[in-house]
């Protein structure tokens, strides 16, 4: 017997009920067959990665380049780092608040 909350199907034929629940969340749990291994892998691990070009492989590199210059581990530079942010934020959320947008930054 199938609980009321359960929804068995493929793909094909589970998509009809997923389109008309838009804002509800589901866990999809894929049954497999008695003479077969579960494997426990991420649903996109079967996702093929897309293809890097070479421009964009550039600027890849680049900013990893960038993001190891700035690294550091200097309690100062990192103390420095974390204020600049939290001004940052609240100027943010000043300048929303004035205009009657919601905050972004709790």
């Amino acid at each position: 017997m199938v609980s009321p909350n359960i929804y068995e199907g493929t793909a094909t034929e589970l998509a009809p009920f997923l389109a008309r629940n838009p804002n509800q969340r589901f866990r999809l749990i894929e049954l497999v067959p008695e003479n077969e291994e579960a494997t426990s892998k991420p649903i996109h691990a079967d996702a093929s990665a897309p293809a890097i070009d070479a421009e964009n492989a550039a600027a890849i590199a680049l900013l990893r380049a960038w993001r190891e210059e700035d690294a550091t581990d200097d309690p100062e530079e990192i103390r420095k780092a974390e204020q600049e942010l939290e001004e940052f934020k609240r100027n943010i959320n000043a300048n929303r608040e004035v205009t009657g947008e919601r905050r972004v930054y709790p």
